[in-house]
């Protein structure tokens, strides 16, 4: 099973999905990293992806508001859109808030929304409980992928990215469609057990034991200017969900626990 969005299956020049356990581990770091790459290859071969001349940009995520601008260069094949990726497949970096990431201390550089409408293009990232947000506006043909916890939320990841679409891409927010994909659920997710709660308490408005990320993410787009029957929002919660996908949480920081991959990008 790959999980899909409905919303943008719409639209015939995008190739999207979710890894599932199916798929097997997608993550390098894992204690079955040896068969990750073997998986990611047959998985995006399954999204029906030409792999001889497909460039497919990872993202390092870190839980920052840094958001990059990609288009296809002569670079094929997997990439990671570290800073020395800048003035090859990177064209512009945006930040969103500072402010509370600079708080945290085990804070490091990363990139966790990106941008692009390059045919052939890719933009991936691997995930457990964190929501993985896929974005498309049809009439400017921009696509973007935003990883998003409750940190990623909190520093405005999905805003930001929006009105960098807005004001960078001439997108109009009422024409994005978003899919906000699997992530953990309010029942599961306790903020409260976070290695960074003296950081979060003071950003939450109301002081709850769970936090509903997905709800959270709803709010912040329709805030940023997209429809409501223009988000879908999946059924699936990666914690709950023990046969179908992974999870961190669950695992409790088990290093045998996997990861999946989301991908979206324009057919070339």
């Amino acid at each position: 099973m790959i999980i899909q969005s409905e919303l943008l299956k719409q639209y015939p020049e995008l190739i999207q999905g979710i890894s599932t356990k199916e798929q097997g581990n997608m993550a390098y770091d894992r204690l079955e990293q040896k068969k990750a790459a073997e998986n990611f290859q047959r998985f995006i071969q399954l999204l029906g992806m030409k792999t001889k001349s497909a460039t497919i940009c990872i993202l390092p995520t870190a839980h920052t508001s840094i958001i990059a601008d990609v288009t296809k260069k002569r670079a094929r094949g997997r990439i990671i859109l570290t800073p020395d990726r800048e003035r090859k497949e990177i064209q512009q970096w945006s930040i969103g808030d500072l402010a509370f990431q600079n708080l945290l201390p085990d804070y490091q550089q990363g990139t966790d929304a990106a941008v692009s409408k390059s045919r052939g293009l890719y933009l991936g990232f691997s995930h457990a409980d964190c929501a993985p947000i896929m974005l498309y506006e049809p009439k400017t043909r921009y696509f973007g992928l935003v990883h998003a916890g409750i940190i990623g939320a909190l520093t405005n990841i999905l805003p930001a990215t929006v009105n960098y679409l807005r004001y960078h891409c001439a997108a109009n927010p009422a024409e994005i469609v978003a899919y906000i994909g699997p992530c953990i659920c309010s029942k599961c997710y306790n903020p409260t057990h976070s290695r960074h709660w003296q950081h979060l308490q003071p950003r939450l408005a109301l002081l709850q034991k769970c936090f509903d990320l997905k709800s959270y993410i709803f709010n912040q787009l329709l805030k940023a200017g997209l429809l409501k029957q223009n988000i879908e929002v999946s059924e699936y919660c990666t914690s709950c969900s023990s046969d179908l996908l992974f999870s961190n949480h669950r695992a409790k920081g088990d290093l045998s626990e996997g990861r999946g991959i989301t991908i979206i990008g324009k057919r070339g």
